[in-house]
């Protein structure tokens, strides 16, 4: 797999309340935990249908707003440190600070991210 892919999908995550915390808290002195958002890649593995995950803390969430009329469905922007590096070996983390884009729905707990 390439190691320049920077737009994963969003496989789990917080509920509406726990968005909205999110962003309320994003720059306090001890913002919230971030890591409610599961990030990842799939790929095919022969027959299966695979996810790679893709290791991300210290999320901010700076903006946040309604994407339909449903209020489950958002696009949020802010910034991440991820380690976006596909490898199929474990190997040490090596963060590094990125823009993002998102989409989430926080019915179906699934949306993607583009980071920048």
């Amino acid at each position: 797999m390439s190691t320049d892919i920077k737009s994963f999908d969003i496989v789990s995550g917080p509920s509406r309340d726990e968005l909205f915390e999110m962003m309320k808290h994003a720059y306090d002195d001890a913002p919230l935990p971030t890591d409610k958002f599961e990030v990842g890649l799939y790929y095919l593995e022969g027959k299966t249908i695979s996810i790679y995950f893709i290791e991300t803390t210290d999320m901010q969430i700076s903006s946040l707003e309604h994407a339909d009329g449903s209020g489950h469905a958002f696009n949020f922007t802010g910034f991440i440190k991820a380690d976006i590096r596909i490898e199929y070996k474990r190997r040490a983390i090596e963060y590094r600070s990125y823009e993002f884009k998102a989409y989430y729905n926080s019915k179906t707990k699934r949306g993607y991210i583009k980071l920048t």
